[in-house]
């Protein structure tokens, strides 16, 4: 919650926060949490319609659009399940020159750094259009891809891209393929 940052599962384990949605607020707020391991559990993968995979236990409890939550196991193809089409951005501004700075020592590091996930909106989309002119690569009319070295960089560039409403699908080689043209000045 501190750095707006995305967590892996695997590291996951020792946040005493996570981000839930609040159906009274509606809004995402941070919640305390702790860490149950309740052993090893039947699991079942979810194929989203954006293309993103999830792998759940059967028990694990989702908002179905016509049923309220129910559990995993009791899903069935075409359920509509709730899932953010957007993410809320971070409050900080920056400006041009800094976003171009913040790009720069993600290709140094191949790492983010925690500073673009507190950016707002409009910066977000600075610091992507000054990342992604780096990576990017037009691979046929109207699709792009952006290859990055480390599959994780690949994700967080994803997960920033939603936080703008942007649809993008990251491959087993860690290329984030991004189907639709995107202008990142608008």
């Amino acid at each position: 919650p501190q750095t707006l940052r995305p967590k892996r599962l695997s590291d996951a384990q020792n946040d005493t926060h996570t981000w839930t949605f609040d159906f009274s607020e509606n809004k995402v707020i941070p919640t305390k949490c702790e860490w149950i391991n309740s052993g090893k559990k039947t699991c079942v993968k979810l194929s989203l319609g954006s293309g993103v995979s999830l792998s759940l236990s059967t028990d694990h409890w989702l908002f179905d659009a016509k049923r309220g939550w129910v559990e995993t196991g009791t899903l069935k193809v075409g359920d509509r399940i709730l899932a953010p089409s957007i993410l809320p951005s971070g409050t900080e501004e920056s400006g041009v020159g800094n976003c171009a700075v913040l790009a720069k020592l993600t290709v140094k590091s191949d790492f983010i750094p925690d500073e673009a996930f507190l950016l707002n909106y409009e910066s977000n989309l600075r610091f992507l259009k000054e990342l992604f002119e780096v990576y990017g690569k037009v691979v046929s009319k109207g699709r792009c891809e952006y290859r990055f070295l480390k599959k994780d960089l690949a994700f967080d560039a994803q997960h920033l891209l939603l936080r703008a409403g942007i649809d993008s699908r990251v491959d087993g080689n860690g290329i984030l393929n991004i189907e639709n043209p995107v202008d990142l000045n608008t």
